[in-house]
């Protein structure tokens, strides 16, 4: 209610432009009506709650046609980040969310970007009911960029990611830039496989680059298990010790259970390993073969250990990619790889 009466207070009107609904958003009970139509009438909603659960409802859950946008600071504080999805709602607020967590994996700018602070303080009794404490003049120098970059956004059409690292010692602030990619969706059960068209074409490059011979690797990201929702995010390619023959590929292992706890690290828990790729030469699809069809038991019995799905992506001529999860259905329709030109990343000082 404060909030609401500070801009009120600042708008130039007799009667009151800004009125409250002050509601839990994941557990609006009585008010549940009331939320939704906010929801459904609302021409941008700004989440600022810098908690990953909500901002997935607000992206996946609550209905309407506004923009989501959210703005939240890293754990330490010295950075501000923005994503913000583009007016016609083709790159939603948790494709955004993944393509962030990959870009901590693949700019070194970001490393330390999810670093935990020295000092924690414990305001609950759960193990994440912990917080920081952020200098006062920080928070207002994010409060400013965040403020400009929501107005700038808004006057603009496109989808954005964006990070704004202060630094702590001159208050310098320097900006990177993340380009977002379209994303795909593709229902396979009661499952949904989302992923985004820089991953399948950086999976159709890995692919072109060895042949005549197949290759492979491992799958990132992250499972939404309340929602039956897969994200497909990055990939660690074919290790060194892997064996690529022209119709066949086993994949190694060498060096790649510390890479995917570096992931895990780098991105606070949020991805993981999450299923297996190949590619298939020249002159065939996707369809699986029979080794294909042996591997994903294998597959799925592992996965069923920790209560997931197993989840395989097929290469094939064309850069056609085919999912298959939970279950490998012959004449499974593929995806499409789309060419995309825009570099990954942007830095500007």
């Amino acid at each position: 209610e404060l909030i609401s009466q500070m801009a009120n207070g600042l708008i130039e009107d007799i009667r009151p432009t800004v009125m409250p609904l002050i509601v839990d958003v994941l557990e609006p009970d009585a008010q549940a009506s009331e939320l939704a139509e906010v929801f459904r009438s609302a021409e941008v909603i700004l989440d600022m709650s810098a908690s990953v659960t909500v901002a997935r409802a607000l992206a996946i859950d609550a209905e309407g046609s506004g923009r989501r946008v959210s703005l939240f600071l890293n754990p330490v504080g010295d950075d501000l980040i923005m994503l913000a999805e583009d007016r016609g709602r083709r790159s939603t607020l948790d494709s955004l969310e993944m393509q962030y967590y990959r870009a901590l994996l693949r700019n070194a700018d970001l490393e330390h970007h999810l670093r935990p602070p020295a000092e924690r303080v414990r305001y609950g009794r759960s193990c994440r009911d912990v917080s920081s404490r952020v200098a006062q003049e920080m928070v207002a120098l994010h409060a400013a960029i965040g403020a400009g970059a929501l107005r700038n956004i808004l006057d603009l059409g496109d989808a954005a990611i964006r990070v704004w690292h202060a630094d702590v010692e001159d208050f310098s602030v320097t900006s990177i830039s993340i380009k977002p990619a379209a994303g795909q969706e593709l229902r396979l059960g009661c499952w949904t496989v989302c992923l985004d068209d820089w991953l399948l074409n950086e999976l159709a490059e890995l692919r072109r680059g060895k042949l005549p011979c197949e290759t492979g690797g491992i799958l990132i990201g992250a499972f939404d298990l309340e929602r039956q929702r897969v994200y497909i995010v990055d990939t660690v390619p074919s290790p060194p010790d892997s064996k690529e023959w022209p119709f066949s590929y086993i994949r190694g292992c060498k060096d790649l259970g510390r890479k995917v706890e570096d992931i895990v690290d780098l991105t606070t828990d949020q991805l993981h390993y999450i299923g297996e790729w190949h590619s298939h030469p020249d002159g065939f699809g996707c369809e699986p073969s029979s080794a294909d069809l042996q591997a994903f038991v294998w597959l799925a019995d592992k996965m069923d250990a920790d209560g997931l799905p197993a989840l395989m992506l097929i290469i094939g001529t064309g850069g056609c990619v085919a999912p298959y999860l939970g279950q490998m259905i012959v004449g499974q329709e593929p995806l499409q790889c789309r060419e995309i030109t825009h570099p990954g990343t942007v830095r500007r000082d």
